[in-house]
């Protein structure tokens, strides 16, 4: 039998010549006094299980001996064998360190995308928050006046207040007649013809009434809180819901 130009490892080619002369593992681990339990690992080819290299070639010339087979051409294949090993092993290692960084890596980003999504919902919250209240901020209280409601007239046209006609004004000259009438809680400042501001506070239902010359100034805490008539005709009030708008008529 030509060992050398056997295909087989270390542990096939030692294996093959034992089997080849029917020697048992008993026999050689009687004469090398090597434990069966370490020849099978040789046999077997287990690298991890293997002491270390040094111990390794000692069993491999011991049992190439033992059996009559080359102890030198044992050791060669084993060293061949064992750099096939360390190149695996050390591929794996590479594959789970970088298998490793990846998953670090993308943690790291979806901890910034994350973080970028609630800095932006926060930021829309704070600005949204910001402008509302910018928008139910009434201006500075001018010179209130005592609130008109329902339970001061006993009439049948109870809640509308009508502002007297300025002094100066003239017998013959046009008027503007304002009907406001609530449609829901909110307040309103008025000014008639450049004269002082009043400030009522509004319930569902109430309805005020006003005269002037020239015009009208008004201030209303929700545009959708009142209804206007100028003049007998739908007047419109620009603005959304809890928004306060300024109006000037005409």
């Amino acid at each position: 039998m030509n060992a050398k130009s056997t295909p087989l490892s270390f542990g096939s080619y030692l294996q093959s010549i034992r089997l080849e002369k029917g020697i048992s593992l008993e026999e050689i681990s009687k004469e090398t006094r090597i434990r069966k339990d370490n020849l099978l690992l040789i046999e077997r080819e287990d690298h991890e299980h293997l002491p270390a290299q040094i111990f390794v070639k000692g069993f491999l010339r011991a049992y190439a001996k033992a059996i009559g087979a080359d102890d030198k051409e044992a050791i060669r294949r084993y060293e061949d064998r064992y750099k096939s090993y360390l190149k695996v092993i050390n591929s794996e290692a590479m594959l789970i360190q970088l298998k490793a960084g990846v998953w670090s890596s993308l943690r790291i980003v979806l901890g910034i995308i994350f973080c970028l999504i609630v800095l932006s919902v926060y930021s829309t919250l704070f600005i949204s928050k910001s402008s509302l209240r910018e928008d139910r901020t009434s201006p500075p209280e001018l010179k209130p006046r005592v609130n008109t409601s329902d339970q001061a007239k006993g009439s049948s046209d109870a809640g509308a207040t009508s502002m007297p006609v300025p002094a100066n004004a003239k017998t013959g000259e046009k008027k503007l007649l304002l009907e406001v009438t609530a449609v829901k809680d909110t307040w309103m400042k008025v000014i008639v013809d450049g004269q002082s501001a009043e400030k009522f506070d509004l319930s569902s239902g109430d309805r005020l009434e006003f005269e002037a010359l020239s015009g009208f100034n008004l201030l209303i805490g929700d545009a959708s809180g009142v209804q206007l008539l100028l003049n007998n005709s739908p007047y419109e009030v620009a603005g959304v819901s809890g928004q306060a708008v300024t109006i000037q008529i005409p």
